[in-house]
């Protein structure tokens, strides 16, 4: 995978058992990467980096909250995650097999669950909330077209995803053994494709 370096194309890259991302700390490029069992992310605390690690059974993720960094930890069967309300913070949690994931409304909270078969969260249209669901072997889910809402559905063997040019919808779509993904450059549209044992998503830098 490419990332654009401002001037050029750096490289995201994977050989053999270490994998490497780079990312720009605003005076050069800093590597984050996994070696062996340990996976660590480098994360930008505007004055240094912090790590995000994952040491044996603990997993611990550092989020900044403006005036410190606050944890996001899974301890034992318990799995939570702390989303900041404005006015302080609220739980996102998982507990048993429930899962229960809160949603500002911005007058207040909503809640996203799953419940036994049915997957439903409720996404805001505006005016009020909407549904995306799956129910038996069929997959829907609602994207706001601006004029409405479309749908962007899976059904038998081919799955569509369609986008908004501005002008209209395109579709992404999967077909057989090719991914095709539709990118919009500005002057047009690029493929994102993934072919036989070769990935490459063509991202503009708008000079190379």
């Amino acid at each position: 995978m490419q990332e654009n370096t401002g001037r050029c194309w750096r490289t995201l890259e994977d050989a053999g058992e270490h994998w490497r991302r780079l990312e720009n700390t605003g005076g050069g490029w800093r590597t984050l990467e996994e070696t062996g069992e340990h996976w660590r992310r480098l994360e930008n605390t505007g004055g240094d980096w912090r790590t995000l690690e994952e040491t044996g059974e603990h997993w611990r993720r550092l989020e900044n909250t403006g005036g410190g960094w606050r944890t996001l930890e899974d301890a034992g069967e318990h799995w939570r995650r702390l989303e900041n309300t404005g006015g302080g913070w609220r739980t996102l949690e998982e507990t048993g097999e429930h899962w229960k994931m809160l949603e500002n409304t911005g007058g207040d909270w909503r809640t996203l669950e799953e419940t036994g078969e049915h997957w439903r969260r409720l996404k805001n249209t505006g005016g009020d909330w909407r549904t995306l669901e799956e129910t038996g072997e069929h997959w829907r889910r609602l994207e706001n077209s601006g004029g409405g809402w479309r749908t962007l559905e899976e059904t038998g063997e081919h799955w569509q995803m369609l986008e908004n040019t501005g002008v209209g919808w395109r579709t992404l779509e999967e077909t057989g053994e090719h991914w095709k993904m539709l990118e919009n450059t500005g002057g047009g549209w690029r493929t994102l494709e993934e072919t036989g044992e070769h990935w490459r998503s063509l991202e503009n830098t708008g000079r190379c």
